[in-house]
């Protein structure tokens, strides 16, 4: 199903993890066959390439946030609200979903801003106001 999928130009990403042969090998060569190492990849990949994102996930309205992948959201709120004021994500509903779509195809590829604090290093800033607090608790 691969090859046929890639025969006809749309990308595959598989998560094969056996030994490959010659023509997957080519078709991998040429960008058509993506091999991922685990389901989550695919996700990640498959919005950071998207030119659109349909959801009704909050992790998905996330990442299209972050891969500045226009994202509509099929619900009538979002727990994500950051992903709307910067301009990443828009809401819809079935009855404007067409003319939505219609407008983020036309549209520049890439829409909105990362949001503050999303670079990556939260990780050292908790680590960080540990390690002060640990300094106001035992000075």
């Amino acid at each position: 199903m691969n090859r046929e999928a890639t025969a006809l130009g749309i990308p595959v990403y598989s998560i094969f993890l056996g030994a490959i042969g010659a023509v997957d090998r080519h078709l991998q060569q040429l960008g058509r066959l993506i091999l991922i190492k685990s389901v989550a990849d695919i996700a990640a990949k498959m919005t950071q390439n998207a030119r659109l994102v349909l959801t009704d996930s909050g992790g998905l309205q996330e990442e299209s946030t972050f891969f500045r992948t226009p994202c509509l959201t099929l619900r009538p709120n979002t727990e994500r609200p950051v992903t709307i004021t910067l301009a990443s994500n828009r809401l819809t509903q079935l009855s404007r979903l067409p003319t939505d779509i219609d407008e983020v195809l036309n549209a520049a590829p890439e829409i909105g801003r990362i949001p503050p604090l999303w670079d990556g290093k939260t990780a050292v800033r908790i680590i960080d106001a540990l390690i002060e607090q640990d300094r106001l608790i035992h000075p």
